[in-house]
């Protein structure tokens, strides 16, 4: 799947840091505070709910295994991609690059 096709099912939106060559994935200690200060930000709020529920993750003191991906819509877990896919909604992934 090509960066235009994720952009286009999740609602259009930039996909954080995959149209940036430089951008460094954020250490998981990192996370949550990364998520927010992307609160703060006006062009994320329609990511709020499910920023807030990456967060409670988080704090549920969740171990995240090197490469695992968390789907979310509209702050639902779901079990993957395709799933995600068939929903409408909107979408948010998690990925652990540690």
């Amino acid at each position: 799947m090509s960066t235009t096709q994720l952009q286009a099912m999740l609602n259009g939106r930039p996909l954080l840091g995959w149209n940036d060559p430089d951008a460094q994935p954020v250490d998981p200690d990192e996370s949550p505070r990364f998520l927010r200060e992307l609160l703060e930000k006006e062009e994320w709020q329609y990511q709020r709910t499910n920023i807030l529920k990456v967060l409670d993750i988080y704090k549920s003191e969740k171990e995240f295994a090197p490469g695992e991906q968390i789907w979310l819509v509209d702050e639902e877990v779901v079990s993957g991609l395709e799933e995600a896919v068939s929903k409408g909604g909107v979408k948010w992934l998690e990925v652990s690059f540690y």
